[in-house]
């Protein structure tokens, strides 16, 4: 995707209507270069967004990055250079500040996609327990309710559940994992795992959707009630 239109005011080109259900790319920092056949998976974006050395990452990939968010303390000087010589706009903010830079550039998703888009963030755990843990919570931030947010991390693709029901294709044999995010209890029905759920409660503080496993080409979830994450393997 190239030629994106920037809607926040700080760089607009064009039309200035936003289209509903955009899709939004977010490409995260951090040590551990995606995978490079995540590259098939992720399809086509209206919007590709880095948030600092993400810039990397995106490069990696062979994406055109439409804005650069962050503070650009873990970014080379070069990366940066030639995302803009390619089109990208910057967006510093200074390294004393409240968010990180992965929850400045999912804002600005917000802000580019609107109410309906699809945002698609790419990150890594990259060793640092703190921030995967702060991470997978700000996909399920209710600031983000009127999206679809998922993410590839590393092996792993998440998916954020809001009272629905969804159907995701996979492979036999792959895990699945359920964790609640909001409120502390939530009705929870599965089709296709092996170990199914059959529309009982789960517990945020317990462990009873750790470790499901894939019996076929597809399987579904359903949430009643709250904010459930979906985390299966995409990759061997």
């Amino acid at each position: 995707m190239c030629g994106a239109q920037l809607t926040n005011g700080r760089q607009t080109a064009g039309m200035s209507d936003v289209p509903h259900h955009r899709r939004v790319l977010v490409v995260a920092g951090g040590d551990e270069r995606p995978l490079s056949a995540l590259s098939s998976r992720l399809g086509s974006f209206d919007v590709v967004i880095a948030a600092d050395s993400g810039v990397h990452h995106a490069q990696s990939l062979g994406l055109h990055i439409d804005l650069v968010v962050g503070d650009f303390d873990s970014v080379s000087e070069d990366a940066v250079a030639r995302a803009v010589a390619d089109g990208a706009v910057l967006d510093p903010f200074p390294a004393a500040k409240d968010q990180t830079d992965l929850e400045l550039a999912i804002d600005r998703a917000f802000e580019e996609g609107g109410h309906g888009a699809e945002i698609v963030v790419v990150a890594s755990v990259s060793g640092r327990l703190d921030h995967a843990l702060a991470n997978l919570l700000l996909l399920a931030s209710p600031s983000y309710a009127t999206c679809r947010v998922s993410a590839y991390v590393d092996r792993w693709s998440v998916s954020v559940l809001r009272d629905e029901t969804r159907t995701f294709l996979t492979a036999p044999d792959r895990t699945v994992t359920l964790l609640v995010v909001h409120p502390e209890g939530v009705r929870v029905e599965t089709r296709g795992l092996a170990y199914p759920l059959r529309d009982e409660v789960v517990y945020r503080s317990s462990t009873r959707g750790v470790s499901n496993v894939t019996v076929g080409d597809e399987f579904e979830v359903r949430v009643a009630g709250g904010v459930l994450l979906v985390l299966r393997e995409w990759a061997d």
